[in-house]
């Protein structure tokens, strides 16, 4: 695998939108083309593939060939040399350059040592032999020279040199485009290319008998262009909601007049949901297999008719699905505003010259909650968590007046989220718990707002939850299998609120043969969320 890092959130969802928009461009051209009925197009597309990390950002292919490359950005600069990097990457790629970096995956078949020192010892031996030349190209020769690597060596080395010369002649044929997406257009370079400082004397000397476009390198809009490169986050978001509404009218040309703004927001919800799942179980992939390359023999694609099946689906009922999907996009855009405050005030401190390590800390926690809670989890799942994390608020009909009691901005960003970043080990799950099994509900409750005292306000949320149990089994649900509740307490104490909320009696007996009913619902209370952090953390209290 080339990529192997986890993403930051932001790039994580930048790159996962982009690679939706150029989808539904190539959904949008071939529906324009072609007389499909709906059968025949999810039969085209079902061919069509996007390859999310694997050689770039994202790859489209139909059947096995390669029909384009994109690497992604999400610079705030337009620069040229903010860019250079990206671009030198694929020059190498196009002109058939091996990186140590493609050497990595092999690791485990190489012989034991510190990695960069292994991967050095293995490119000499290349080199030695023949099998690459000073930089890092295999001649058309190579095959005939494996067998004068030492024996051990023979095996790694034919597979890794297949593997690549395979990818360099089937991914960066002349013939596949490479698109360079960004936020921002990418400014003209300055010098002559042949002038920039590039980390490899090669790609100098060969950029001064080729442009980009003769490596099939783009990185500029122009006419005719399939699709824009320079989108920002809300030009992006547009775009994508214009092209569902123009696919879903060329499907379901009876939806016409019937699509409303929200309904968009479903399907692009829908969308990214399954392109968020489809990369987070691909680097779970990439993570467990780490022992060999084998893994590039086992890249899971996504089928551009997923998108077209989604956009079968009628959201314009307001069910609990409709507002499941709403209430995931709410979320994430909800914490990014929030990770973006977080991020201006590191930014101001490292200015400044202040300590911002705390701070670091908290957005890292944050992003990954997002990353490996959030984005893995189904819209569905995800509104049960955010309704259990508003156990205060009595579900009621029609939806929509229940819905925007549940998606609290405020409580999730001085509550939620503020509990979260202060676990030093990040939760697996919408939950946290303690070293002793002790099991901590997250919540948007801030009881510092009522205007009762502190032993008033604790009751009057404990009895909330308990009035709130009759008529959603989920909060209901949160007194079985919780023993703590984390909320804003009043005054910002830092004890257990010593409230209770009243329970049912779960032991009845039955007259006849003496059996329970129910099990026995656990003690569960009220807590600060700071002191709930310190007893998950392990903190003495």
């Amino acid at each position: 695998m080339v990529h192997d890092a986890t993403p930051s959130w932001n790039g994580f969802n930048y790159q996962g939108k982009v690679g939706l928009y150029v989808c539904l461009c190539i959904i949008k051209e071939n529906c324009e083309t072609h007389n499909f009925s709906r059968e025949d197009l999810y039969s085209f597309l079902n061919d069509y593939q996007i390859e999310y990390e694997w050689i770039e950002d994202f790859s489209i292919k139909y059947k096995e060939n390669y029909v384009s490359i994109h690497q992604v950005k999400h610079y705030k600069g337009s620069d040229f040399s903010s860019y250079k990097d990206a671009i030198e990457t694929i020059i190498s790629r196009k002109r058939g350059i091996i990186s140590t970096a493609d050497v990595r995956p092999y690791l485990k078949r190489l012989p034991e040592g510190k990695s960069e020192e292994v991967i050095a010892g293995f490119m000499k031996e290349l080199f030695d032999k023949g099998l690459i030349d000073k930089n890092h190209i295999m001649p058309n020769d190579w095959q005939g020279k494996i067998s004068s690597l030492e024996y051990n060596l023979q095996g790694v080395a034919k597979d890794f040199l297949l593997k690549i010369n395979n990818l360099h002649k089937n991914a960066y044929r002349v013939d596949v485009p490479v698109y360079l997406h960004s936020c921002s257009a990418i400014s003209k370079p300055k010098l002559a290319l042949e002038e920039y400082k590039w980390t490899l004397e090669s790609t100098g000397e060969s950029l001064k008998k080729n442009n980009l476009n003769d490596f099939g390198i783009i990185i500029h809009d122009f006419d005719g262009n399939k699709f824009p490169l320079a989108l920002d986050d809300e030009e992006l978001t547009k775009g994508i909601k214009a092209l569902i509404e123009n696919v879903r009218l060329k499907i379901c040309p009876s939806s016409q007049g019937m699509q409303s703004s929200e309904s968009m927001d479903c399907y692009m919800s829908a969308m990214l949901f399954e392109i968020d799942q489809h990369i987070v179980d691909r680097h779970k992939m990439f993570g467990e297999n780490k022992s060999g390359a084998n893994v590039l023999n086992s890249s899971s694609l996504l089928r551009l008719s997923v998108f077209t099946k989604i956009l079968e689906t009628d959201y314009q009922v307001q069910d609990e699905d409709y507002f499941a999907l709403r209430a995931k996009l709410m979320l994430e855009k909800i914490i990014d505003d929030y990770t973006k405050r977080l991020g201006a005030i590191i930014l101001r401190k490292k200015e400044k010259g202040a300590d911002f390590n705390i701070d670091l800390a908290r957005m890292e926690r944050i992003e990954n909650f997002r990353l490996n809670v959030i984005s893995s989890m189904p819209p569905r799942e995800l509104l049960t968590n955010l309704e259990r994390s508003s156990p205060n608020k009595k579900k009621i009909s029609p939806y929509d007046l229940y819905f925007p009691r549940i998606i609290q901005e405020h409580g999730i960003n001085n509550v939620l989220l503020r509990f979260i970043e202060l676990l030093e080990e990040w939760p697996s799950n919408f939950f946290a718990t303690s070293q002793e099994g002790d099991r901590y509900a997250p919540s948007c409750i801030d009881a510092s707002s009522e205007d009762f005292d502190a032993e008033d306000a604790h009751y009057i949320i404990a009895k909330d939850i308990v009035d709130a149990c009759d008529s959603n089994a989920y909060v209901d649900a949160l007194l079985y299998d919780f023993n703590y509740i984390a909320i804003k307490a009043k005054d910002d104490c830092e004890l257990p609120c010593a409230i209770i909320p009243p329970k049912f009696d779960d032991l009845e007996k039955d007259k006849n043969d003496d059996a329970p009913v129910f099990h026995e619902k656990k003690k569960t209370q009220l807590i600060s969320y700071k002191f709930a952090a310190k007893k998950v953390n392990g903190e003495s209290c």
